[in-house]
């Protein structure tokens, strides 16, 4: 073995953990300087962790950092209303810029977000705190639907209703299970998304109606259009 390379055996570690076990770190307490704070920044700033240290420290936090339920509402309260300084912002801006994430991260973070908006809770609490307001063409439907068809169809899609993580823009309320989607001409051309939506509330009883702003151009033929997909009883 080199000369100055000491490895501590695991029997020597368990000795170390027992003789320090209930022993404050001896920084508790202590507030940095701003001087100081800028040293250790600049100390690690180009500091390169290998592929295997990278790992181990991987390995070593796994499940440390766990929230329970009430740590995550406490550290939600803490957090309320707290915003990033303009020089954070641009901090996180820069180290941020060209980093792209790893096609196993990518699919973990879309399996995350999908679990995530299957629950209504969850959905509800993201677009209400988005405050999500009706675009033109959807005031303009919610105008069109008051006039013509009374008590029948109300403007959900600022949250108040959410279907499979998915949040339809207006429903009927009026006992039948029908929902009308807006789309702008542009997205409007996606007809998957639109029939991936459809068969999606589909499954839960719902007959949709997709409408787009062409549709909007002619009052008689759009209020044809809904009474007929109105006039479908559907339980």
């Amino acid at each position: 073995m080199p000369t100055g390379i000491y490895i501590r055996t695991e029997e020597h570690k368990r000795k170390t953990g027992l003789v320090h076990k209930g022993c404050k770190p001896w920084n508790t307490g202590k507030q940095w300087s701003l001087e100081v704070k800028n040293k250790l920044r600049q100390a690690n700033l180009n500091k390169m962790l290998s592929e295997e240290t990278k790992r181990k420290i991987s390995e070593s936090n796994k499940g440390k950092h766990t929230m329970t339920e009430e740590h995550k509402i406490k550290f939600g309260y803490a957090n309320k209303g707290r915003k990033h300084s303009l020089e954070t912002r641009q901090k996180i801006s820069i180290f941020s810029k060209g980093r792209k994430h790893s096609e196993a991260a990518k699919l973990k973070i879309s399996s995350a977000s999908k679990t995530h908006w299957q629950n209504p809770e969850y959905a509800q609490k993201i677009l209400t705190s988005l405050h999500k307001l009706p675009t033109k063409p959807e005031i303009y439907l919610t105008n069109f639907l008051n006039i013509h068809f009374q008590n029948q169809f109300k403007y959900v899609g600022d949250g108040q209703v959410i279907i499979a993580g998915k949040n339809p823009d207006f429903i009927n309320v009026n006992g039948k299970k029908q929902i009308i989607e807006y789309d702008e001409t542009y997205w409007h051309k996606d007809k998957n998304k639109q029939i991936d939506r459809a068969n999606l509330f589909k499954q839960f009883g719902f007959s949709t109606l997709s409408l787009n702003e062409n549709d909007l151009k002619d009052e008689n033929k759009l209020k044809k259009k809904i009474g007929e997909f109105n006039a479908r009883y559907v339980k």
